[in-house]
């Protein structure tokens, strides 16, 4: 399972972030991170999942990170991506959610970026 492994550590700026230490998310375990991101989820938490360890996403881990930005959006948070290893950069170019998501190159430009202007982002598009 991906997300038994992964951690959430809250900064100062009470962004939480998700990193596994796993390579897939797919159907195996997508509901798996549905279900540990629930709390997060519910207190309207900024989310940041840093991906430079995953190299294969399916439809059903894309849906969950999808579901994830929505219910996080709906209480009051948000999500980022952060440091996406070059197939999911790829498969996110390709299925054009680049549009949806905002996607930075390193954890940190991501965290920064809750506090920062939209305009004055540097997300990947």
């Amino acid at each position: 399972m991906l997300f038994r492994s992964a951690m959430i550590i809250t900064d100062n700026n009470g962004v939480c972030i998700v990193k596994s230490e796993s390579q897939r998310l797919t159907s195996a375990n997508s509901k798996e991170l549905k279900t540990f991101l629930e709390k997060p989820i519910q207190s309207g938490a900024k989310i940041v999942f840093e991906l430079s360890n995953i190299d294969f996403i399916d439809s059903s881990g894309l849906g969950a990170i999808l579901t994830v930005q929505r219910e996080s959006q709906m209480k009051g948070g948000d999500v980022r991506l952060a440091d996406l290893s070059s197939p999911v950069l790829t498969l996110f170019r390709l299925t054009r959610m680049f549009r949806i998501f905002d996607i930075y190159p390193n954890l940190n430009a991501a965290v920064a970026s809750f506090d920062t202007p939209i305009s004055d982002q540097s997300a990947i598009k």
